[in-house]
Parts: structure tokens; sequence; C-alpha cells
């Protein structure tokens, strides 16, 4: 069983609460030429699994998943296989190539989680079940929750439909910023990009948000600024990541003005694993006939 701890002292002091006596009001963004949206604040959760404590760590990330449902949010991605990822760039930030240049992005676990608000998100953290959820952390050598105002609804991992006609590849940036004016300048950029992406790239960018952040809830990996957007496939977040509007105005700020990582990771792992399974059991077949 795992050994329990009490919880960081320092785990629940940035992000504030929602104004005294203020009604709930969900952000809505509007959408060239689409109706009018709700914008929910996602959950950017980074964690650095302990190899030895790898059972530990699966129940420790099942737990977070039902704390997050059981207080009215989603779960949009959750990912523990990093054999799995493709790194577009950056990959020095996250696997450390000598102790003199440590990687600041060194984690091994990922969970995307989304809040109708940011005043359900200050609810949920506050929360004696979140409470009592960090008391179990010790499979987690590091932990990095972000809140990041968002640009569409959050959608929960579990949706059939989602399964069988969905996006199945997030791309996700993330940035220690060196200077703030600049790295600002990316994140408005981004979206002004992914929003006209259809007409200079000829792929739909579908981007759930790209902010620097302005608060933290734990900040064991140094993130200031965050993009992600799903894809069908791969090849089509390739094809963004290699258009002239990506490599010519936005990479130059990213390479001057921050420590960043820039990867691929599938938003239906198991998938991906059970058809891993299949084709070495097809392998191991062919090789017995």
């Amino acid at each position: 069983s795992l050994a329990r701890q009490a919880r960081p002292r320092s785990a629940r002091r940035l992000l504030p609460g929602p104004p005294r006596g203020a009604a709930r009001q969900m952000a809505l963004v509007q959408h060239a030429g689409e109706e009018v949206v709700e914008a929910w604040t996602f959950l950017v959760c980074l964690f650095k699994r302990k190899e030895s404590l790898k059972l530990e760590a699966v129940k420790f990330l099942d737990h977070l998943e039902r704390t997050v449902r059981s207080m009215g949010g989603v779960v949009q991605l959750r990912s523990e296989k990093p054999q799995f990822w493709n790194i577009f760039d950056g990959k020095d930030n996250m696997v450390e190539m000598t102790h003199l240049s440590p990687a600041v992005f060194d984690f091994n676990c990922i969970v995307l989680a989304a809040f109708p608000s940011s005043e359900e998100v200050h609810t949920w953290w506050n929360s004696d079940e979140v409470f009592e959820w960090l008391k179990w952390r010790e499979p987690m050598e590091k932990i990095g929750i972000f809140p990041v105002d968002g640009l569409q609804q959050g959608l929960d991992v579990r949706d059939a439909q989602r399964k069988s006609f969905g996006d199945r590849m997030m791309l996700l940036e993330l940035m220690k910023m060196e200077k703030f004016k600049p790295i600002q300048q990316y994140v408005d950029d981004y979206k002004r990009f992914a929003e006209t992406a259809s007409k200079d790239v000829g792929i739909h960018c579908n981007l759930l948000f790209a902010e620097s952040l302005s608060s933290v809830l734990m900040s064991d990996f140094p993130v200031d600024a965050a993009c992600a957007s799903s894809w069908r496939s791969k090849e089509e977040a390739n094809v963004w990541y290699d258009s002239d509007n990506y490599h010519l105005s936005l990479v130059p700020s990213k390479t001057y003005y921050a420590k960043a990582l820039t990867l691929v990771v599938p938003i239906f792992e198991e998938k991906l694993e059970n058809l891993n399974q299949m084709r070495a059991g097809m392998t191991v077949m062919t090789r017995l006939r």
C-alpha cells in the first residue's frame, strides 16, 4: 500500500477564488462563422512517475480521474506510456542528455482535464477529495498542475462516439519563458494562425488553448505557457507543424525566448497498446507457420 503523505503546504496557494458574491459565468468564445461556444478551463497535469512504483502510480491517476469526474469535470486525455509519444522539438528539455544540463520537462505521465469554469476548478482543488488524493502522491517524484483558459468545451475520453469518430492525437506545447513579451506574442499568433489554418494550410486546427499561465496549483515543472490542439492523425499535426506560418512566424520566438517542448500524444492510448499487441501476436503466428 502507498505511504500516506500530508498535502504540501504550497499546494493550495496560487489559484484565486471567484469574486465574492459574483454569479458563476461561463466564458464564451466566438469562432469565425460558427456559433458561440462555452470555453472551459483546462488543467494540464504533468507527473514524473517513480519507475519502482508503476502500479501505485496507475492507482494514483485513477484516483485523480475519479475526483475530476465526481465534481463535474472531464478527463480529455490520459497518457502514461512515453514510448507512444512523438517529440517534434525540445527533446533535450525532456530527456536529460548530461547531468550538467538537466531536463526541465522530464515528466512521463500526462493528464488533460477540464471544468466548465475557473470557479469549478477552484472548488475541485480545495475539496476534501483532492486533499485525500494528494496524501497518496508517493509514487510521483514530481507533480505539476496548471489551469489554462480554454477556447472550447472539454470532452471526455470515455465518450464512445468520440472514440469512433473524434480526433486521435494531441499536439502539446509547453514553454518556460526566458522573456515574457515574445512568448505572449507567440501564443497570440498561435491562436490567429490556428483560426486561419483551413485557408492557409488546408487542414482544420482544433485548438483547445494557447495561453500564458496566470495561476499554478502545483509547480514541480516550470511551465509558463501552453498550447494544445487535437488532430485526426499524427500526419495532420505534422502538416501544421511544418507549415510556413508555424516555422517562419512562431518557431523563432520559441527558439530564442523559451525552453520549449513540443510533442504529439495519443488521446486513446489503450487503442495503440491493443493494436501493438495484435501485431505482435500476428508476427508470432506468422513465424510458427
